[in-house]
């Protein structure tokens, strides 16, 4: 009696660790075509790989916009919801899809989503921030808000000369002739 209960808990753990694991792989496999496409110009097909990531993500790890609205309204720091890297990461993806389609106000708030969780993901000052403030500078410049993406390249610049120091960042920014 014992040992039937037991293999039946470790069957139903099992399927459903392998339902999260077919998730994950399909969420990826996703991803990988997105940035093909992306990479190949074929933006239609991209944005629907990316939104199929995203969704997919999304469902295991949350959302990550849901997650800043919460977590900037939160008044308590234990209630916070985690970021996952995943779900940060087809934020972006489908941001940029939106983006390279010329869709900026639809991908502003993808960006908003995947900066603000890159920033509790990896720190304020991390390279991967850098460059999600720098795509989210992108597209407030292309939607014209001048103040919101020159604050970004500002704050892109500082995270560049923190790591690599000011000669370096500053060479990264400069035209090449």
């Amino acid at each position: 009696q014992r040992g039937a209960s037991s293999t039946s808990s470790t069957s139903s753990r099992s399927s459903s660790s392998s339902s999260v694991s077919l998730e994950s792989f399909t969420s990826s496999l996703h991803y990988s075509l997105a940035v093909v496409c992306e990479a190949m110009g074929q933006y239609a097909e991209g944005d629907a790989a990316a939104d199929a990531c995203h969704t997919a993500r999304t469902a295991l790890y949350g959302d990550p916009a849901a997650q800043v609205a919460k977590n900037t309204t939160s008044s308590a720091t234990a209630s916070l919801q985690p970021f996952h890297a995943g779900s940060a990461a087809s934020a972006r993806l489908v941001g940029l899809m939106h983006k390279k389609a010329g869709r900026f106000p639809s991908a502003l708030p993808y960006y908003l989503a995947a900066q603000a969780a890159a920033d509790e993901l990896f720190g304020p000052s991390d390279p991967t921030t850098a460059l999600y403030v720098r795509e989210l500078g992108d597209v407030h410049r292309r939607m014209g808000n001048v103040g919101e993406a020159t604050r970004c390249y500002r704050r892109n610049l500082e995270i560049k000369i923190a790591n690599l120091g000011a000669s370096a960042a500053l060479s990264l920014c400069l035209p090449l002739n």
